[in-house]
């Protein structure tokens, strides 16, 4: 966790942000655990020669993403050609 300074006091809430990377922790603080799969965990911290504070908070799977795809050709496609030589040859009947 990188270093930050926050001032604290005894009677006011102070708060700050942690980005957390998502791997268990390990007595070593080594870099090398496992990642934290959906469930429940406990997050422990303390400001120097402070009382520690502790919380629970769930860790949720992510929501699959649904993409619907659109129906319209893009540039290039064979569809897109079909059309412009469609439309070539109705121009092309309006000449005659």
């Amino acid at each position: 966790v990188p270093s930050r300074e926050l001032v604290v006091r005894r009677e006011t809430r102070s708060e700050t942000t942690v980005t957390w990377g998502g791997r268990r922790s390990d007595a070593e603080c080594s870099r090398l655990t496992a990642w934290a799969l959906p469930g429940y965990y406990h997050v422990t911290v303390a400001a120097l020669a402070g009382e520690p504070r502790s919380t629970q908070f769930e860790l949720q799977a992510p929501a699959p993403a649904t993409i619907t795809a659109s129906p319209e050709a893009g540039p290039g496609s064979t569809k897109d050609k079909g059309a412009k030589k469609r439309q070539r040859d109705r121009e092309e009947k309006k000449r005659r």
